[in-house]
């Protein structure tokens, strides 16, 4: 999928981006969750820090869809980190069920149920057809 030096589709870029955008909202919520039980940082603190009303930091770690890295800057330098960027391989993401093999399969119509029939030993098959209410 990623091995060719042709352009991404629109499916793998989203993917991607997606990836990328799950990774740190991650991060995030699990520095959150250490901090919650550790130090007791919430929300409020948070939005204290930055200067923000509560009801976007809520917004913000609801979901990362409009995030920039200004705001995962923001968000984890409120609670007394700053983040790290790392590389790793598009070979490593996989690929999404959508390029599954499986997926593929499920996707398709079933097979017609038939059943083989010879005539004798030596002589070839012959496929008929069943009728559905058979096939199960």
């Amino acid at each position: 999928m990623f091995h060719s030096a042709e352009p991404f589709t629109a499916r793998q870029i989203a993917m991607i981006e997606g990836t990328a955008q799950n990774v740190a909202h991650s991060a995030v919520l699990d520095l959150l969750e250490k901090l919650v039980r550790e130090k007791n940082i919430t929300r409020a603190f948070i939005a204290r820090r930055l200067g923000r009303d509560p009801a976007q930091i809520t917004r913000w770690l609801g979901s990362p869809g409009n995030w920039t890295l200004q705001t995962l800057g923001l968000l984890m330098a409120a609670m007394g980190h700053l983040p790290t960027i790392g590389a790793q391989s598009v070979e490593s993401l996989g690929r999404s069920n959508y390029y599954n093999e499986s997926a593929d399969l499920a996707r398709k119509s079933p097979p017609k149920p038939t059943i083989e029939v010879k005539s004798d030993p030596s002589s070839k098959p012959t496929t008929i057809d069943l009728p559905k209410r058979l096939a199960a």
